[in-house]
């Protein structure tokens, strides 16, 4: 049931496809690897802990942080690429998220969703000053947030710890972020990818960000989602020319290991 899935329902059918690949006679079963994007990078190195086999993790623009903290980070970086400097917005965003979120993950299992409401709603009378509140416009903004976040997949997502498999991962691991990726903040989850794979004792790993690259690893100007679209480079040749050449690394290593 696609609508109750989660990342980690995800996570078995990439490894379906991986033994799917390793039965192949045409490939080399000791030499396939995951190459994961955004929520793929989350993926991947919930399979290489888990399995030995796993030649090597291509994480692009990968999580190193729980979901809550992608989040905050993530609606403060998108406003400011997109033009919103006013630290009053800005405020309001981020108390607003901050309430939905927490509130959800407080939730008893049969919290009815007017009564989610009702609690983000006193948190932010709480916290957002009067004349920010907007009453109903507020209410309609958090249901609407309510009814978005309140699903298993979600739940997941806030709730899940990537450093906890990152720790397990044995396998030679490349983590590529951009520079001006306002999704999944290089600041923030690059050193915590890497401090996880140390603590794991992985020493085959490499962690690179890319100047003037957005989240989907073209380059760009502002990183802005809206940016997105009006770029006609689909992925940056850099970027692929440095997977490629550390691929090729890689496979040298595994297949004679």
């Amino acid at each position: 049931n696609f609508s109750n899935a989660t990342s980690q329902d995800f996570s078995k059918d990439v490894e379906a496809a991986f033994d799917h690949l390793k039965k192949d006679p045409r490939i080399a079963a000791k030499m396939v690897g995951l190459i994961g994007h955004s929520e793929g990078g989350l993926i991947a190195p919930m399979i290489a802990a888990r399995r030995n086999d796993v030649a090597f993790v291509v994480l692009l623009a990968g999580t190193g942080v729980n979901g809550r903290e992608i989040l905050l980070s993530q609606g403060q970086s998108v406003l400011r690429a997109e033009g919103v400097m006013e630290e009053n917005l800005l405020n309001i965003q981020r108390e607003t998220q901050l309430a939905l979120i927490d509130t959800l993950l407080a939730a008893t299992p049969g919290a009815t969703t007017e009564s989610l409401v009702d609690t983000t709603m006193k948190k932010l009378s709480e916290t957002l000053p009067d004349d920010s509140q907007h009453g109903e416009s507020l209410k309609a903004s958090v249901t609407a947030g309510i009814n978005r976040m309140r699903t298993p997949w979600f739940y997941f997502f806030l709730t899940h710890e990537p450093a906890s498999q990152l720790q397990l991962v044995k396998c030679p691991v490349l983590a590529l972020n951009g520079e001006k990726d306002v999704q999944v903040v290089p600041e923030l989850n690059l050193p915590a990818i890497q401090a996880a794979l140390e603590k794991g004792g992985n020493t085959n790993f490499r962690t690179i960000q890319f100047p003037a690259i957005n989240h989907l690893f073209q380059t760009c100007t502002t990183g802005g989602p809206s940016e997105y679209q009006t770029i006609e480079e689909t992925i940056s040749p850099i970027v692929l020319q440095t997977i490629t050449d550390w691929i090729k690394d890689v496979s040298l290593y595994t297949s004679t290991r």
